[in-house]
């Protein structure tokens, strides 16, 4: 029997059809006997989306003896005192609402997107406690934290708000009474050793296990130590927070793209590993190819993923883009950064503004303009800056519909952000990256830049040549087709079965 333990907290946001979640459904078409199981206590959110995967094992509803539907909780469920003042922040995945008792602020709630109850934070001398609510209408958890914002106790409750168990400041976990008929001692070292006590009953037989590395994961893993183990590597963190000292020679290792390979052994390098283990390569699938915008339309636009550079790499790329923008006047620039970089980029830009301004400052009243010196007023500089854009705060949604239509793609993170990669084969653009990997050919499909921050001559290639950008496009559809659901399931099937 095959076991998918999904990471549920994982970055991956675009590709998230192609985690483990999705692979279960997939595979139990192609015949392969399978079961989810899921570790996180607040799964309840998947409920609803993954209703018609046939086997999901929610552990927590299982600790907790949870077995009811119902409707989520709203706000005035909270009965919030009348004289109490309510400020509101409305995003597009929800919404926060912040309560003050005259100036003080007592409470923070949190709401979905369709208004149901998810968290409710309260703020007192000694420190916060937190609410989590269950979509089926009862409160599933609370979280005490010191002043210093550290999680000192956690307590978890049954759906008629029963104290189920109580986890302490050591990590040991307590039972109640009432409830200490359902469980097998009254007090455990860890939490993960009563996650595999209600999890035991669902692995009987030879058991193989697909796992998401997660730190709920691999401490699950600890107490099966006779199961046969695939761990399946999705994001750079979870190759630099994985214990090296777990890895073992009977447990195999699959990648999502070769960057992540190549990182997973230089790991093993530094903590002197000292044996090779069973390792493959299996990206996520493309269900379909969406290609982008046309390069006969008359505007351009290049989207910049900035990623965690220097200064100084930041300031050369910016500097060879404005200049492209100066050079193509039908080119826009989008570029993808955190608030740090979009803040370098208004500071940098206003620079350049105040300058020029001091320059026709200088400018006296002439005769003719034929005697004034514009060497140092650069009106070109000035007029790029308005076709370069960094929105804050932007949505993963907002970037891909940008993305989506962009003519060029540029990474200059130096891990490599593999769900925007993807979306750029997926459209049929170009890429000029910092890190290689099995996404990029080589002058087919993009560049990989040789010198940091040196990008404007690559990405001149696919603005100025046509004909290059067709080539992308041909190679982009031939990585679809490798990387089609039939191929990547054949994969799997191939590495599972093996």
């Amino acid at each position: 029997m095959l076991t998918l333990i999904p990471d549920l907290h994982t970055k991956n946001k675009f590709y998230q059809e192609n985690t483990l979640i999705s692979l279960s459904a997939r595979l139990q078409e192609e015949n392969v006997d399978n079961q989810l199981l899921l570790l996180d206590d607040e799964t309840d959110q998947f409920l609803a989306n993954y209703m018609d995967t046939k086997q999901v094992i929610y552990l927590f509803d299982k600790i907790r003896g949870i077995e009811i539907d119902g409707s989520p909780l709203t706000l005035k469920d909270l009965h919030i005192p009348d004289d109490y003042k309510l400020e509101t922040l409305i995003y597009l995945s929800g919404t926060q609402v912040e309560v003050f008792d005259d100036q003080t602020r007592v409470m923070e709630v949190i709401l979905g997107s369709s208004g149901e109850l998810k968290l409710v934070s309260y703020y007192e001398k000694t420190g916060q406690i937190v609410d989590s609510y269950d979509l089926r209408g009862f409160r599933s958890s609370r979280s005490y934290f010191n002043e210093l914002g550290q999680l000192t106790s956690k307590e978890w409750f049954n759906a008629t708000s029963d104290l189920v168990m109580t986890q302490n400041e050591d990590l040991t976990i307590t039972i109640p009474a009432r409830q200490q008929p359902r469980f097998q001692k009254s007090r455990y070292t860890n939490l993960a050793e009563i996650e595999c006590e209600f999890a035991l009953p669902y692995l009987t037989g030879k058991q193989k296990l697909l796992i998401e590395p997660s730190q709920e994961s691999l401490d699950f893993r600890h107490f099966l130590l006779q199961a046969q183990v695939y761990y399946y590597f999705t994001e750079y963190d979870q190759i630099v927070n994985l214990d090296y000292h777990t890895v073992t020679p009977q447990d195999q290792y699959l990648f999502q793209n070769e960057t992540l390979a190549h990182l997973f052994f230089d790991e093993l390098k530094q903590n002197e590993v000292d044996f090779v283990p069973l390792w493959h390569i299996i990206p996520p699938y493309f269900n379909d190819f969406s290609l982008g915008t046309s390069m006969e339309r008359e505007e351009q636009l290049i989207y910049w993923h900035v990623g965690q550079i220097d200064n100084n790499e930041l300031m050369k790329c910016f500097c060879e883009l404005i200049d492209l923008l100066k050079e193509n006047k039908n080119l826009r620039i989008m570029a993808d950064a955190d608030l740090q970089y979009a803040s370098f980029f208004k500071a940098v830009s206003a620079g350049w503004v105040a300058e020029f301004k001091d320059e026709l400052n200088e400018i006296d009243e002439v005769e003719s303009l034929d005697e004034v010196d514009t060497t140092n007023l650069d009106v070109d500089q000035i007029e790029a800056l308005d076709r370069f854009a960094c929105p804050e705060n932007a949505t993963y949604e907002q970037k891909l519909a940008v993305l989506r239509q962009a003519h060029i793609f540029i990474d200059t993170d130096p891990v490599t952000n593999y769900d925007l990669q993807l979306e750029a084969v997926k459209i049929g653009i170009p890429q000029i990256v910092y890190q290689s990997n099995n996404l990029i050919k080589e002058g087919k499909n993009g560049f990989l830049i040789k010198q940091k921050g040196e990008i404007k001559e690559p990405v001149e290639v696919f603005l100025t040549n046509l004909d290059k950008w067709n080539v992308a496009v041909v190679e982009n559809v031939r990585l679809i087709q490798r990387m089609s659901l039939r191929m990547v399931i054949k994969q799997w099937k191939r590495v599972l079965q093996g």
